[in-house]
């Protein structure tokens, strides 16, 4: 993006001139470790740690170019929560994400994604 500014200086002579402006986006490096904490939650009654849910995240991320841990909770239910840096930087439950999809139409995987990126 250009933007071009007219100075008149003190000869009264218009002097056109450019400027290039840069954004400067900060975002997490791409070989992040992105640690996923996961609890159990219910399949026909039975509380379980799955990962099927999980598996249109793990790929979106890996995408992008993060390497992501899958971490089981054992006190926990329904939970899950992304570590980056040591940080928790998103918190939600598990039985949100789609079943069995790869993350592309899933706005929640989307979301996640996002708040990695931004997780610097």
């Amino acid at each position: 993006m250009f933007i071009t500014m007219v100075i008149r200086t003190f000869s009264n002579v218009d002097v056109t001139v450019s400027y290039k402006l840069f954004c400067l986006h900060i975002l997490m490096p791409k070989n992040a470790e992105v640690h996923i904490w996961h609890g159990k939650y219910p399949v026909a009654g039975i509380y379980m740690n799955r990962d099927l849910r999980l598996r249109g995240l793990q790929e979106q991320l890996s995408k992008v170019g993060h390497t992501a841990y899958l971490h089981e909770l054992e006190d926990f239910n329904e939970i899950l929560e992304i570590e980056v840096n040591d940080e928790i930087v998103y918190r939600c439950k598990v039985l949100d994400f789609q079943f069995g999809s790869d993350g592309e139409l899933d706005p929640l995987c989307k979301a996640v994604v996002d708040c990695v990126n931004k997780a610097y």
